[in-house]
């Protein structure tokens, strides 16, 4: 397509998916670095100029990478975030790789109730995070990595792009602290549940899943995009493909990523609880 319509046509899409007054964005962008621009329904935005910011919150908002509703799954996982509430829990939601937070907002729009741990270990990308989401208390921004097992790693920027940032254990420079999945959800205390697991890491996903993935039993939705094209030979989805095979999953495919979905039957867990309290 010609420059000139190819333009038009992609603010004509921002318009319609993320309001009527993104496209001034061009004007604030010349006034000052960072910007903000304002999402609809998710209200303002920090850009940065030298980033992947806008292409980011494009990809999450706009093309709506981790929509859930259209699926023909959609009225279980519906189904399940309600049982959690009813148990009188808080459905948890963890963000892994949450880049600019965009990602945390919009699961944080769409389970308004549920709690959401967003980790991010590149603390320039950290400190968009908690910029972004620091008006809504259901957020909570780490900056930390995400593994399956303690220690520490180092960051890596192969790229030099905001979106590529790379963990490996060992290496020298400064050191950020790994997070497991287990020790997240046990740092949220019992009144939390695992709900949904979204983790986009840049093939740090081999180290997450090569130990410690019992929490795949209790995740309703895990999206997960895998970076087998970015690392050829390195078969990085392996550990994730043995892990996911134990339990059972149904599997979506959305953009990027791959979305697996439970078999939680609220109403056997309902019948469950009920027999349980009456002993």
């Amino acid at each position: 397509m010609h420059p000139v319509p190819a333009f038009f046509l992609d603010n004509a899409k921002d318009m319609m998916r993320l309001g009527l007054t993104f496209p001034f964005r061009y004007v604030k962008m010349l006034l000052s670095d960072p910007y903000y621009v304002s999402v609809r329904g998710a209200g303002p935005i920090c850009i940065r100029k030298k980033s992947n910011d806008l292409w980011v919150t494009r990809q999450v908002f706009r093309t709506r990478q981790y929509e859930l509703g259209h699926f023909p799954q959609a009225d279980r996982i519906s189904k399940r975030y309600r049982q959690i509430l009813e148990s009188g829990k808080i459905p948890l939601i963890i963000d892994a790789g949450a880049n600019n937070g965009c990602s945390a907002l919009w699961f944080a729009k769409k389970f308004p109730q549920s709690k959401v741990v967003a980790i991010e270990p590149d603390p320039e990308n950290c400190e968009m995070a908690r910029i972004n989401t620091k008006a809504n208390p259901s957020i909570t921004v780490i900056e930390a990595a995400v593994g399956g097992a303690p220690g520490s790693v180092t960051l890596a920027n192969p790229f030099q792009e905001t979106w590529g940032i790379q963990t490996r254990r060992g290496g020298t420079g400064k050191k950020v602290e790994i997070c497991t999945i287990n020790d997240i959800i046990a740092s949220c205390g019992p009144e939390c549940e695992l709900f949904l697991a979204k983790i986009d890491i840049e093939g740090f996903e081999t180290d997450v899943f090569s130990a410690n993935t019992e929490w795949l039993s209790k995740a309703m939705v895990v999206i997960v995009e895998l970076h087998d094209w970015m690392l050829p030979g390195q078969f990085s989805s392996l550990a994730f493909q043995r892990a996911i095979a134990q339990h059972k999953f149904e599997i979506m495919i959305s953009i990027e990523n791959l979305i697996y979905i439970g078999d939680f039957d609220p109403a056997l867990i309902n019948a469950q609880l009920q027999t349980a309290d009456a002993k």
